[in-house]
């Protein structure tokens, strides 16, 4: 992800259970990298489209033994 305060998610192709997440992605946020889940979540009476539930997990920086 390049652009700041920008990011995407795509389908889970490895969704196995019902806890695992509908959607997966990452996102750029004020220049730290997170990791995007998103969860379909059950359609109330009223509403006119589907809503989804995130979670943003912030991306931690490898460290190579190399560059100590």
């Amino acid at each position: 992800m390049e652009k700041d305060n920008r990011g995407a998610i795509w389908g889970n192709a490895h969704k196995k259970k019902d806890t695992h997440p509908d959607f997966t992605g990452n996102a750029m946020i004020d220049g730290v990298e997170y990791k995007i889940a998103a969860w379909k979540r059950k359609p109330q009476a009223s509403a006119k489209a589907p809503s989804l539930t995130f979670s943003f997990e912030k991306i931690e920086e490898q460290v190579n033994a190399d560059d100590l």
